[in-house]
């Protein structure tokens, strides 16, 4: 399984991030997260090799202008809290079916019939809040547990 995951560059304007950091603060009332950093993931369950991953992070996952990317690293460890949102195994992931198919269009042929793309939301904050509020903030604003898990991770301190 190797990971990609693509987010706005340094120094731009992360207007998903932004979002999310206000709905906490207007929607959930929780006041402590001073910034929210946002992520595609794309899980990829295929032998790309090393250069083909990055040519497929490069050319067909991300925007070369506005975002950076990263091949099985973080992308970004500063936070407070990483939050990462998928849906469940027994759900359509239609961003990532998506993902395939431009990765099989970029290659000029189809992928092996077991491999697969999967994709996640990861949500870095920064800022002091306490675990049970990452939980709420889980629960109330970034998951639909219908269809989705999530998992919440502490920063180094």
């Amino acid at each position: 399984m190797h990971v990609i995951e693509v987010g706005t560059k340094s120094g731009l304007f992360d207007a998903l991030g932004e979002g999310v950091k206000n709905s906490i603060a207007e929607d959930l009332g929780i006041t402590g997260v001073k910034s929210v950093r946002f992520l595609d993931v794309y899980n990829i369950n295929a032998e790309l090799g090393e250069g083909g991953l990055n040519a497929v992070a490069e050319k067909v996952l991300s925007d070369p202008i506005s975002q950076s990317f990263s091949v099985n690293s973080p992308l970004d460890s500063g936070f407070d809290w990483e939050i990462t949102v998928k849906y469940n195994p027994d759900v359509t992931d239609n961003v990532g079916f998506t993902a395939k198919k431009a990765i099989e269009d970029f290659l000029g042929k189809e992928l092996g019939r077991g491999d697969c793309v999967r994709s996640a939301r990861k949500y870095l904050l920064r800022g002091k809040i306490s675990r049970e509020d990452a939980e709420r903030i889980c629960k109330r604003l970034l998951a639909n547990a219908i269809v989705e898990v999530y998992e919440i991770r502490e920063g180094a301190k």
